[in-house]
């Protein structure tokens, strides 16, 4: 049970999805009263509204009302609601929603320079935004942490993508072979093999603990064992949306069965 609940939330700024503004409010004057309610001073809010405003791009609207603002600076109106006082955690809910594709570029340039000693955490469902904004991802599903690892890590290699000269089913048998090299029983499920008159093409998913490296080198192994032609080995690189759909389904899965028994 938190017993400091004051104390803690003055570590914290935070930007809802919705952001409440005070529309009747020119922008200063908006600041300045916010920054009286998280305690600073007189004499130090006008200081402290200057580098807000200068963080979130804000000094040349600072004397126009919040309504007459856009979408797009109603929500650096928002971030720099959120950076008054420097908390340590900044906790932004879906920061670029409802912007126009040049407002988002806009949002993302700001957010990355921010900087400083301040975490910041990014709540989102446009996971690509998280790619390029993010160092670490937390993935939560029913309620559950199903992945906790940086980005680069929730990035690496999801499958490998192989070509070869030969007939279809010799094919199958080395991917066979290799998936049983790593330990694996059978071809997971999502892997895709296409054949043209050329050549055969695999895209092959990665089992769970199994490195690329691993799985390039039994497929090396094994097409050469069958005298079977290699043309193409390539470890690929997944998309967070990728990896979102692996985690939360197994937890799925596994909530499925745990109904089912």
């Amino acid at each position: 049970m938190c017993t400091q609940s004051l104390e803690v939330r003055e570590q914290v700024g935070y930007l809802p999805e919705q952001v409440p503004l005070y529309p009747e409010l020119r922008v200063r004057e908006h600041l300045a009263f916010r920054a009286a309610l998280k305690g600073l001073g007189r004499g130090l809010r006008g200081r402290e509204i200057e580098r807000v405003a200068e963080l979130a791009s804000l000094e040349g609207v600072l004397e126009k009302p919040v309504l007459a603002l856009s979408r797009g600076y109603r929500q650096r109106v928002g971030i720099a609601d959120a950076l008054l006082a420097a908390p340590p955690l900044l906790v932004l809910d879906e920061p670029t929603v409802g912007l126009d594709p040049n407002q988002v570029q806009e949002m993302r340039a700001m957010l990355r320079g921010l900087g400083g000693a301040q975490t910041l955490i990014l709540s989102s469902h446009i996971l690509a935004e998280v790619e390029v904004l993010c160092d670490r991802v937390i993935v939560l599903s029913c309620g559950s942490v199903v992945a906790d690892e940086s980005v680069e890590e929730a990035l690496q290699a999801g499958h490998v993508t192989v070509a070869w000269e030969g007939e279809r089913e010799r094919v199958q048998e080395v991917i066979a072979a290799a998936y049983r090299d790593v330990g694996h029983a059978g071809v997971p499920e999502g892997s895709r093999i296409t054949q043209d008159e050329e050549r055969v093409e695999a895209e092959l998913l990665c089992p769970e603990g199994c490195e690329p490296r691993a799985l390039l080198d039994a497929l090396g192994r094994q097409s050469a064992g069958a005298r079977l032609t290699v043309l193409r080995l390539d470890v690929g690189r997944r998309r967070l949306e990728e990896r979102f759909a692996r985690v939360t389904g197994a937890l799925r899965e596994e909530l499925e069965e745990g109904a089912r028994t």
